[in-house]
């Protein structure tokens, strides 16, 4: 890094500290502002190791290639406004217009909306940054931030006692930091979940008398935060809509959980898995059966792990289960790691194995229906992120940060289910 860049590091980095400290927003979230200022600094520095990380190890990855495109929109300034903000707002379609088109052809992502998404993100940074990587990470950490002190709010007005067990799941276990304070979709997506969740529970559950101002706002944010996740990432919307739904039904009507959320998973996945005659794209059979084919096709030269071959047909699905959970729970095993990244998720694996065996034996007795609700939530909502992942993913990298979504929800649902008692530890009490 050059000086100048350094100084606009630290320029970025302490003015979102000072807004952090001094704006009465930040206030709202059961954690004292120091905190949640120090908490940002930390996922700034996590957010430049990871760009290190990338740039020495995997020629940079996708988190510089959506910053290399950036460089293109935002070269398209120098010659035309009315193109640059065609290329930052406008639709990237494959039949571009004229003028688009070497700008297009230039880029890997233009055509892809989900990773477009961040290209134009870094094209608006790029009017202030004066193009430094770095820069983007304190920009993108700060507007992420907010999202996940939203899930943090969320789970912690229901886990009062465990709150310091959830600052760990959600801001400092060792493959939610780094990958949620990368420049990549992922902090977004926890980000976004954060909102969607938060929202939901205000609009759908909350007993409070708002204003139709407030009731406007919070179903606007809700509405556009799950948009945003279908663009980014939209299997994790088509994996949260079942039991987002029943999480809400069962905290409106609590009697029998466990079967209303069985019933609706069942419901929701069996229809998925026959929309082949009606709407085959949406079908969620040939989703699986797609993307396993698309990572396979580009996986070449990434250290694999085996995935079982899937057929459209619930049976083949429901066979890969076992293989799925154990890439998502164990892979990488210690002795097959290669680097140190592989090592500290190797170990990451164990400790998490550990925790939910511990949870297991020194699990509470008796839930509340809030707490019980929240249980059921993690638990299927991380579950079925890990046998969707398990069963397409077959590049090691791209399973580690695919699963760190379904991390948080498990690390979540164990917090729900371990007793106070065992929380001897000062620091694990709220």
């Amino acid at each position: 890094m050059d000086f100048f860049e350094i100084f606009l590091l630290l320029f970025y980095t302490s003015l979102f500290s000072f807004l952090i400290l001094r704006v009465s927003f930040f206030q709202r979230f059961h954690l004292s502002v120091k905190v949640i200022a120090a908490i940002f600094i930390f996922k700034v520095i996590v957010g430049i190791f990871y760009g290190y990380i990338h740039a020495r190890l995997y020629q940079g990855g996708d988190t510089y290639a959506y910053f290399n495109d950036s460089a293109i929109v935002f070269n398209s300034l120098k010659n035309n406004l009315w193109l640059y903000l065609r290329l930052v707002f406008g639709f990237s379609s494959g039949n571009p217009a004229a003028d688009i088109i070497p700008y297009k052809d230039s880029m890997m992502y233009y055509t892809n909306p989900d990773a477009y998404f961040l290209v134009r993100f870094h094209s608006l940074l790029r009017l202030i940054s004066f193009g430094y990587y770095n820069v983007h990470v304190v920009f993108y950490n700060f507007i992420t931030l907010i999202g996940i002190l939203y899930l943090f709010r969320f789970l912690c007005e229901i886990l009062p006692s465990k709150k310091n067990l959830l600052l760990i799941a959600v801001f400092l276990f060792p493959s939610v930091a780094f990958w949620s304070s990368g420049m990549h979709k992922d902090g977004i997506s926890l980000a976004l979940l954060g909102v969607i969740l938060f929202t939901s529970k205000e609009f759908f559950l909350s007993n409070e008398k708002k204003l139709l101002r407030q009731k406007i706002v919070c179903f606007s944010g809700w509405i556009v935060a799950l948009i945003s996740l279908w663009f980014i990432r939209n299997f994790l919307l088509l994996m949260l809509i079942p039991v987002l739904t029943a999480w809400i039904i069962t905290m409106k009507y609590p009697a029998h959980k466990f079967t209303k959320y069985i019933i609706i998973l069942l419901l929701y996945f069996g229809i998925a898995s026959n929309l082949n005659s009606w709407w085959p794209d949406l079908d969620f059979l040939n989703r699986i059966v797609l993307m396993q084919s698309e990572f396979k096709s580009i996986a070449n030269g990434s250290f694999q792990v085996a995935v079982p071959q899937i057929i459209p047909a619930i049976g083949s699905v429901a066979a890969g289960i076992p293989m799925a959970l154990e890439n998502c729970l164990m892979r990488p095993w210690i002795g097959e790691a290669k680097n140190g990244l592989q090592i500290i998720s190797a170990i990451e694996n164990i400790i998490i194995l550990l925790l939910l065996f511990g949870a297991v034996i020194f699990r509470k007795k008796k839930l509340s229906g809030e707490e019980q609700s929240l249980l059921f939530f993690s638990l299927f909502f991380a579950l079925t992120i890990f046998i969707g992942i398990g069963i397409t993913v077959p590049i090691l990298g791209a399973l580690v940060r695919y699963k760190m979504v379904g991390i948080v929800f498990l690390l979540v649902g164990l917090a729900v289910l371990i007793k106070e008692e065992v929380l001897k530890s000062k620091f694990l009490r709220a």
